[in-house]
């Protein structure tokens, strides 16, 4: 950013941090199939060397799928393990004897848990649009599979008030808890909804928004969450209409076909405000205090702070023809762009999951390189210049968040 924020703001800086060993590439066996498509998630635990504080693999597991379709998300169960959740096709088999999830047609759910050296997991699989709570040995301890309107679940959290938010898309007037009542009318087209259950599993509210969104919270329970909106997202769910009117309240940013939305509610619901950003494609949102953090890619040139000057892109080739990776910071108290994080390099990149680490002042991010990409955004070949292997690899990169002004903490 620059010049100083408006509102007396503070502002961040992200400053690289070294990873791992000297060539920081690590190769996982694949377990695809000979299927053309293929795809696999991919669950890895990360930890810090005790003698030079370098991130390293500690174990990484993935199940095998034949189909073109293998989603996931993780969440740790404060035990040393972890959660790990997601969507398949056809079949799911997990390695090291585990069993073999058969699907029920179109796409299935599962749900795992991994101890702490990767073994020992129990699974369980649902199918169609639900919310499933479980305690750490498997079972369940209540469910609400979602009546018609309400196609699919996009993503759950639990609040610091320990009420448990869904979001998901709405096709049609949805009954939430299978009551018989209906929880949340028709949408004219498609739309999102977030819903709130107690932790008994009592549904306690539900509201609608424009499309299916990314979800997190602030420290005082309000909810953020975060979605995509215009091109091709306006035949199915319509413009980016937060108070029913019909009309867009929000404006496409950036000049591209598409762009990202990010709202603060009340935790009953009411909305405390609302903004689009020039990020195309949103992958993940992440909340910490007073400042949230918004990955996903873009094409062209785009100025993602809104501070009147472009980030840099990489000019080997047109830049409208391939996407580059970002990470932007938010206020949480206003949604006002506070640091952009971009990794300018050729091919088309993405930024995919990101989390702040518990006890210091960093930020994870994952994602895809498909050639090469430069993440100090120096222009420089050296610290932070990564070189694909492969046409196309993962990445995790670790990134200090500090005031600026006071330097990296």
């Amino acid at each position: 950013m620059r010049g100083e924020p408006p509102g007396g703001a503070r502002r961040f800086v992200l400053t690289p941090t070294r990873l791992g060993e000297a060539d920081r590439v690590v190769d996982l066996p694949s377990r695809a199939t000979a299927d053309a498509g293929a795809r696999n998630p991919l669950f890895m635990k990360l930890s810090r060397g005790p003698s030079d504080g370098h991130l390293k693999i500690r174990w990484a597991r993935s199940p095998g799928t034949p189909a073109d379709r293998a989603q996931a998300r993780v969440a740790a169960d404060g035990l040393g393990g972890v959660y790990a959740s997601g969507a398949f096709q056809e079949s799911l088999a997990f390695e090291g004897g585990g069993p073999t999830l058969k699907g029920a047609g179109g796409n299935d759910g599962f749900i795992a848990r991994y101890d702490d050296d990767g073994a020992e997991f129990r699974t369980a699989a649902k199918r169609a649009a639900a919310l499933v709570s479980y305690g750490p040995s498997g079972s369940v301890r209540w469910a609400h599979i979602f009546g018609a309107g309400a196609t699919f679940a996009l993503a759950v959290g639990v609040a610091p008030s320990g009420q448990v938010y869904v979001t998901g898309e709405l096709e049609g007037a949805a009954d939430l808890d299978g009551d018989g009542k209906v929880d949340l009318p028709a949408p004219k087209n498609r739309g999102g909804f977030v819903a709130r259950f107690g932790a008994d599993g009592v549904l306690a509210g539900a509201w609608s928004i424009p499309t299916p969104a990314m979800l997190g919270f602030a420290p005082d329970g309000d909810v953020i969450l975060g979605g995509i909106m215009g091109g091709p997202m306006e035949r199915p769910y319509g413009p980016a209409d937060f108070n029913g009117d019909g009309r867009p309240d929000i404006a496409l940013k950036g000049g591209g076909p598409t762009g990202a939305w990010v709202a603060r509610y009340s935790p009953a619901g009411e909305r405390r405000w609302v903004r689009s950003y020039a990020l195309e494609m949103p992958a993940d949102l992440e909340v910490r205090g007073e400042i949230i953090a918004l990955s996903g890619n873009y094409k062209g040139v785009r100025d993602l702070d809104e501070d009147g000057t472009a980030e840099r892109v990489d000019r080997t080739v047109d830049p409208a023809l391939e996407s580059d990776l970002a990470i932007m910071l938010l206020s949480s108290r206003d949604g006002r762009p506070v640091h952009v994080w971009t990794a300018p390099g050729p091919g088309n990149d993405w930024a995919n999951a990101v989390a702040f680490l518990p006890n210091e002042p960093a930020l994870l991010v994952t994602g895809s390189i498909q050639l090469t990409a430069d993440f100090t955004g120096d222009g420089e070949t050296g610290e932070g210049w990564i070189v694909c292997e492969n046409l196309g690899d993962l990445f995790v990169a670790q990134y200090r968040v500090g005031e600026v002004g006071r330097g990296p903490r």
